[in-house]
Formats: C-alpha cells, sequence, structure tokens
C-alpha cells in the first residue's frame, strides 16, 4: 500500500509514470584459459557470447487529475486499514510482550 502511494505520489510530482523493464542484450568479449589442451604454450583465447541484461527506465505519460483521485482513494484506504488492523496489533502486543 505504501510502495503504490509512493509511487502514485511521484507520477504526480514528476507529471509522468515511469515504466521499468529488464531486457536482454547480446554481449561480446574475449575470453581465455591456461591449462592442457589450450594451445602449443597452454593458452588459449577465443571470443565469447552470453547475455547480459539492462535496466530500461521510460517515461509513461499519466494523467495527473486521475492520479490525484487515485492518491486520496489510497490514503483513505490506507487509513481504514490501519484502523482494521489495530485491534490485532493491540492483541498481539498484549499477548507477547505482556
Amino acid at each position: 500500500m505504501q510502495a503504490d502511494i509512493a509511487r502514485t505520489a511521484g507520477n504526480i510530482d514528476r507529471g509522468y509514470a515511469i515504466h521499468r523493464q529488464v531486457v536482454r542484450t547480446p554481449q561480446i568479449g574475449i575470453c581465455g584459459g591456461f591449462g592442457q589442451h589450450r594451445g602449443p604454450i597452454g593458452i588459449q583465447v577465443s571470443g565469447c557470447r552470453g547475455p547480459d541484461y539492462t535496466r530500461l527506465e521510460t517515461p509513461v505519460p499519466v494523467d495527473v487529475t486521475a492520479e490525484r483521485q487515485k492518491l486520496v482513494a489510497l490514503r483513505e484506504r490506507e487509513l481504514t486499514l490501519r484502523a482494521q488492523s489495530q485491534p490485532g496489533v493491540a492483541a498481539c502486543y498484549a499477548r507477547y510482550q505482556g
């Protein structure tokens, strides 16, 4: 809930949301090694390939008015959930710390 509130407030402050994704990109490099069967002097150098992962952040337009309404609803819901959880939290403290 708090993460949703923070994200929505950030969207309002910036005027846009941020879409985050991890994409796989090719990686090419030079690999090497020492030891038996590695060439005439025991050294091997070859090309190697493997996946690399890059995190991309892309701005996404938002309706700031709708985001403000969403933030109000999230904060109201948070207050409701806190109020509903208080008796259980108090009972837990009484039982295990008392």
